[in-house]
């Protein structure tokens, strides 16, 4: 088997991701956009590959998750996409529960911070557009962003 091109790869991993973790795009429309994109990308000749291991992870979307869980269990490093090295010291001073709750923290999403360019909006007005977006946000006054 040849390895794939870091492109293709990197098309087959946002999809991937976006099938397995996010959930505000259909999986219809993920799998869509990736074979678009790669043949945007020149790789004609693997959207049909892409197709087919996109909708074949879709399907069995439950099962995916549920061999992922049991990788992150069984190696770690490999389930949590962490460097060995890491993993091993970390895993020299936290017991496995520990170790576990660690390492998806360090792969959760980190918190956004926007701060409002008053020459185009409001504070008040922001908010509110991000309410009608759908986007939770919690406004905070520090003395230095005056």
């Amino acid at each position: 088997m040849r390895p794939q091109r870091p492109v293709l790869r990197g098309i087959l991993q946002m999809g991937l991701y976006q099938l397995l973790f996010l959930d505000r795009v259909p999986d219809h429309a993920v799998v869509n956009e990736a074979v678009l994109l790669a043949r945007q990308r020149g790789f004609s000749a693997q959207s049909g590959f892409v197709n087919a291991v996109l909708r074949g992870v879709a399907r069995e979307k439950d099962a995916c998750r549920k061999a992922l869980y049991e990788l992150q269990l069984k190696d770690p490093a490999l389930g949590w996409s962490h460097p060995e090295w890491l993993v091993q010291r970390w895993a020299g001073v936290l017991n496995k529960a520990d170790l576990q709750r660690l390492l998806a923290w360090n792969n959760s999403a980190p918190s956004t911070c926007a701060r409002v360019n008053r020459l185009r909006t409001t504070s008040q007005d922001l908010l509110a557009r991000w309410k009608t977006e759908g986007v939770d946000a919690i406004p905070v006054q520090v003395d230095w962003a005056d």
